[in-house]
């Protein structure tokens, strides 16, 4: 990319440029100021607009030019503490003084071969329930999507106008598991509503940092699933950015190798296929989308009315500056069943919601339950423990390492059995992964036997912080009874008063199988009544267990009519 300055000399600026390195702008003589134009400060190297940027104040003796200049290049935080000030020195109303800096930031811009367009802000107070109500409307005219995901996309939008207010940015990561799902769509779609949108569909580290130092913009990222999996240093920078205070690298600039802070703040919405890297998606309000169905239809984008967009932005513009000051003192109660991650992912979404009224506040907290309640983004370390805890659940207080590992990689649907290329987890990789949470295991001993393996008490610690419910596959602890109606149902009242009605001919998975032999010509009415007084018998022992009949054995033609019984604790 080539800048041009008021003398004809060119400065070649490359965002792609890892290394970080610049030639140096031209320098500027004493007494040049007064001639200095806004796009050739906002236009130099981003170690020089840094400078610039941080000269002290404008005063009375400064040209009206010079003092526009230096307000333009500021970040909009600092220009938005300034503007009441400047504007009264320079004796004009703060609306033309905004004015005359966007004309000075869309020179620069243009200068750089990136521009944004200019929002007229809408000229009446503008309703914040129906302008959310608007947004999710218009993405939902447009794209097949779940409600929540439209809801979550509205609020998203609305929060890159607001980034000066907030401390967390979460990402919003469209993802869907196939092609054809409408990603880039929504991108596009979300991409004409936000703050200083700026699309690109691949980006190196360096551009992302300079970019949002020099253009404070919103970045829009396509196919990342293609060059963000691998690109450790480039999630390492979009990482960064989810908290206002952390969110800075440090890089060597110049030949002189100068060392400089940019600015990895700002709003980033990333589109890929599948799930992206556990680290990107714990930051983000994840927005999935499907496939659309043929029988499900919506309105071409191309063919939306011109000024659609440009209506909305006018009054994100309008509704946004008429609420600053509330949602930067906004306190919203956020929903105890979110973990603490996707607490601070919602709560400026939450902000929004609260400050517009309406519906929202009820609407954004249903919204962030449904779509962050259930923790996708479980670690190897945490799925380990949870499996554990199962196995711990089935075989008592104490296991040996050997029948540990054997009984973790009984689970066909867990990574144990093949964690090893192909073949089961290794003792020493087990402890490995172990010693992580300050396990380790110890001597047991069994009789005049002693054994490496484990007790339950040296996870308990463990199960307590990182599991976030008590078993991974739901249970219901029972004590049964038959029904009276004389139906194949049997309801069963739980120990824990929660009722359960096992059905004939449906499965109940649970994690514990007793086999248990049942007679009678029709093994659908005799097995229930046998696995009934199993449990009974247990129950009257004082042992908490359900009763759930496994009815996908082929026991319909067993002559014995064996079925199983599935016990859970």
């Amino acid at each position: 990319m080539t800048m041009t300055d008021n003398t004809g000399n060119q400065d070649k600026i490359h965002l792609e440029n890892d290394t970080g390195s610049q030639p140096e702008p031209p320098p500027i003589e004493d007494g040049d100021m007064d001639s200095l134009s806004a796009s050739h400060l906002v236009g130099l190297a981003d170690d020089t607009i840094a400078d610039k940027a941080a000269m002290a104040l404008p005063n009375e003796s400064m040209a009206e030019g010079e003092i526009v200049a230096r307000l333009a290049a500021l970040p909009p935080l600092e220009y938005a503490q300034r503007r009441k000030t400047e504007a009264k020195k320079l004796d004009i109303n703060v609306g033309d003084l905004d004015r005359c800096v966007r004309t000075g930031q869309r020179e620069a811009n243009i200068e750089s071969g990136i521009d944004f367009a200019e929002v007229e802000q809408w000229p009446e107070a503008v309703d914040g329930a129906g302008l959310l109500d608007a947004l999710t409307a218009t993405i939902r005219r447009f794209i097949v999507s779940p409600p929540e995901t439209a809801r979550a996309a509205a609020l998203w939008v609305v929060m890159t106008w607001l980034m000066d207010e907030f401390q967390t940015a979460p990402l919003a990561i469209i993802t869907a598991p196939e092609m054809r799902c409408g990603k880039s769509l929504l991108l596009e779609i979300i991409g004409k509503l936000l703050f200083r949108s700026l699309a690109a569909s691949s980006i190196s580290s360096s551009a992302i940092y300079r970019v949002i130092e020099a253009h404070h913009p919103s970045l829009i990222i396509d196919e990342a699933d293609a060059f963000m999996k691998e690109n450790e240093e480039l999630r390492g920078i979009v990482n960064s950015g989810h908290q206002r205070a952390n969110a800075y690298v440090i890089r060597c600039v110049g030949d002189d190798h100068n060392l400089k802070r940019f600015s990895t703040w700002g709003a980033k919405a990333i589109a890929g296929i599948g799930k992206l890297a556990a680290t990107l998606m714990d930051r983000a309000i994840l927005l999935n989308l499907r496939r659309k169905l043929p029988s499900e239809q919506v309105e071409r984008l191309r063919y939306a009315e011109p000024d659609l967009f440009s209506t909305l932005n006018s009054k994100l513009e309008r509704w946004t500056n008429d609420n600053r000051e509330a949602i930067r003192l906004a306190r919203p109660i956020i929903p105890s069943t979110l973990n603490d991650r996707a607490q601070d992912n919602w709560e400026p979404l939450l902000a929004i919601a609260d400050t517009a009224g309406g519906n929202w506040p009820k609407l954004a907290r249903q919204t962030a339950v449904t779509l962050s309640a259930k923790d996708d983004t479980v670690s190897a370390g945490i799925e380990l423990l949870t499996d554990i805890q199962a196995v711990f659940d089935r075989v008592g207080g104490r296991v040996s390492s050997v029948d540990l590992i054997s009984n973790l990689c009984q689970d066909d649907e867990a990574p144990w059995a093949a964690w090893n290329r192909g073949q089961g987890i290794t003792p020493r990789q087990l402890t490995g992964r172990l010693n992580e949470y300050g396990i380790a295991s110890k001597n047991i001993r069994v009789g005049d036997k002693v054994f490496k393996g484990f007790e339950r008490t040296q996870f308990e610690d463990a199960f307590k912080r990182y599991i976030s419910s008590p078993s991974k596959k739901s249970a219901t602890t029972l004590q049964c009874g038959e029904n009276n109606d004389n139906t194949d149902s049997y309801l069963c009242s739980a120990t824990k008063h929660v009722a359960a009605t096992i059905v004939p001919n449906t499965l109940h998975a649970v994690p514990e199988c007793m086999p248990v032999a049942v007679t009678g010509e029709n093994v659908a009415d005799s097995f229930l009544p046998g696995a009934t007084r199993q449990c009974i018998e247990n129950a009257n022992k004082n042992i908490k267990c359900s009763i759930v009949a496994d009815f996908s054995r082929g026991y319909k033609g067993n002559e014995k009519g064996e079925g199983l019984l599935r016990m859970e604790i």
